[in-house]
């Protein structure tokens, strides 16, 4: 059964009484998305009339209708949802590109008899989505190196 990742438990508006931890996941949500600019200050769990504009510019660029107000399970936090997974899984598909440097990164690596498929000059994949960069520490010794918590998938093959 597919779960939300982003959820909040109370009504979010300005005339409600939100719960701080919901404060604090819109916020981080909504800046995630570009919406919410963090303040000098930093991140606190306090409603700010910056997270309710937030709420409405996301919500008229997603069609919904624009009060500012975000209820469980409600069409605002399912589009809010939807909008971090789509960038969960562009972020996980995105190669990292690396500058071909003595040390750090090569384009030498082989990827011919290792089980993994070259995606770039500078990376591949093996069977179980796991990404790994060409490394040479050693020079004329380049070798693979797992990149961990990275793992690439085809869209749609979640």
């Amino acid at each position: 059964m597919f779960l939300p990742s982003f959820q909040i438990q109370k009504p979010l508006g300005e005339a409600h009484n939100v719960d701080p931890q919901d404060v604090l996941a819109t916020k981080k949500a909504l800046n995630r998305l570009g919406y919410y600019q963090l303040p000098e200050h930093g991140l606190h769990p306090y409603p700010d009339q910056s997270l309710f504009d937030s709420v409405k510019a996301f919500q008229k660029d997603e069609g919904l209708r624009v009060d500012g107000f975000m209820r469980p399970r409600g069409p605002t936090e399912a589009a809010l949802d939807n909008r971090l997974a789509e960038v969960k899984r562009k972020d996980a598909n995105t190669p990292v590109p690396m500058p071909d440097q003595p040390g750090v990164n090569s384009k030498r690596c082989d990827a011919i008899g290792t089980g993994k498929t070259r995606i770039d000059d500078y990376s591949a994949v093996d069977a179980n989505h796991q990404l790994y960069y060409c490394k040479e520490e050693i020079p004329g010794m380049p070798r693979w190196e797992a990149a961990p918590g990275r793992f690439v998938y085809p869209p749609n093959k979640r």
